[in-house]
C-alpha cells in the first residue's frame, strides 16, 4: 500500500471556477471601477494621488519637472498621467518657487499646453 505525502492535490477545475466567479463579481460590482484620473487611480478605496517629490511635502503633485543636463534646460509641464522615475512630481508651491542653476534655462510649458488644448 502506497501512502501519499504532503497535501492532497487541489482540483484545478475548482480554482478556475473560483477565478471566473471573482471576475464576474468584479464586472457586476456597483462600486467604483478602477480607472485612471489626472494624477492618480480611482479604485475601490477612492482616489490615490501622487505626492510632491520634495522631502517632507505631503501636498498632491500638479506639475512634472523634467530636465536635460547636457542642454542645461529644465521643463515644467502639467502632471504626466503616468509616474516616470526620471521625472519629479511637484506641488503648486514647489513648482512656483523652483529656480534653476546659473546658466540654465527654465521653460514653463504648463500655461502654453492649457492654451493649446483650449484652442
Amino acid at each position: 500500500m502506497t501512502r501519499s505525502r504532503g497535501r492532497p492535490k487541489a482540483d484545478p477545475g475548482a480554482a478556475e471556477a473560483e477565478a471566473e466567479e471573482a471576475v464576474r463579481s468584479w464586472d457586476n460590482a456597483t462600486g467604483p471601477q478602477p480607472s485612471t484620473t489626472r494624477g492618480g487611480l480611482l479604485g475601490t478605496f477612492g482616489i490615490v494621488t501622487r505626492q510632491c517629490s520634495r522631502t517632507g511635502c505631503a501636498e498632491p503633485a500638479t506639475t512634472t519637472l523634467t530636465y536635460q543636463y547636457s542642454q542645461s534646460v529644465a521643463w515644467l509641464d502639467i502632471l504626466f498621467p503616468e509616474r516616470d522615475p526620471h521625472c519629479y512630481d511637484l506641488c503648486d508651491r514647489h513648482a512656483g518657487r523652483l529656480s534653476v542653476p546659473s546658466g540654465w534655462r527654465l521653460d514653463d510649458r504648463r500655461r502654453s499646453r492649457v492654451l493649446l488644448l483650449a484652442s
